[in-house]
């Protein structure tokens, strides 16, 4: 006989190819907006069998419920800002998704050099230790949960991540309150404080990496005036601080 495998909404990670075969038996179609955002739609008529097509429902459920606690718990913490150290044309900032986990950058903002984590999803422990420690560990979406990612990020010695969307073009933006919030996995202890970031701003940080070797950045809980933060780009490795500034002041 035949057996139908079952995935919890909780365990589901957006192109996670195998998960997607099993949702695709359950009947649940997956969709990515124009704003690189997952959509699941569940048509009974498609699943593989009634039984499945009931488990189709009991995820979809389930997948509510998880959106209706994330927004709860998100709804009075919805962004981060995040700025590029660099005082003239090349510099920016943009608005980076909050995680459920870890430093809010609420006491004061984070300021430190980026560095690729490899493997570069962070599902892994972290192969290249030496280069990520003391900096702000780069990682993108997929494979695993995001907790886990930073937790990995964590134990090599990074003082803070920022995770890359892995779908094309994606941007966040609250005029289209397309904002994302990183989850917890239920399992992971996360202390350092990271950030979800658009495809687009991420692509020009990483032009920037590849043009300069060495980048300076901003994570922070409330937007800050980037004049006052030029100068600590020059010297990256004292300012990280989790005690020195209340974004307050700034």
């Amino acid at each position: 006989m035949a057996t139908h495998l079952r995935i919890r909404a909780k365990a589901y990670i957006p192109g996670n190819q195998e998960h997607e075969k099993l949702l695709n038996r359950m009947g649940i179609h997956v969709e990515i907006t124009h704003t690189g955002q997952t959509q699941l739609i569940h048509k009974a008529e498609l699943a593989v069998s009634t039984a499945a097509a009931n488990e189709g429902l009991v995820f979809m459920t389930e997948m509510i419920e998880l959106n209706k606690e994330a927004e709860k718990n998100s709804s009075l913490d919805t962004m981060r800002f995040f700025a590029v150290l660099i005082d003239g044309e090349e510099g920016f900032d943009a608005l980076a998704g909050p995680a459920q986990f870890g430093d809010d950058f609420y006491e004061s903002p984070l300021i430190g050099e980026v560095e690729y984590a490899y493997p570069s999803h962070g599902c892994s422990p972290i192969t290249n230790p030496k280069d990520v420690q003391g900096k702000i560990a780069l990682l993108y979406r997929g494979e695993c949960m995001f907790a886990k990612k930073v937790l990995n990020a964590e134990i090599a010695g990074a003082i803070g991540a920022i995770v890359i969307d892995n779908k094309k073009d994606s941007r966040l933006s609250a005029e289209t309150n397309s904002l994302f919030s990183m989850a917890p996995d239920g399992e992971s202890t996360v202390k350092i404080g990271s950030i979800f970031l658009g495809s687009r701003e991420g692509f020009k940080l990483e032009r920037l990496y590849e043009k300069y070797g060495s980048v300076s950045v901003l994570l922070s809980h409330t937007e800050v005036d980037l004049k006052n933060f030029y100068s600590l780009a020059k010297n990256p490795k004292q300012t990280h601080t989790n005690t020195s500034h209340n974004p307050d002041e700034l």
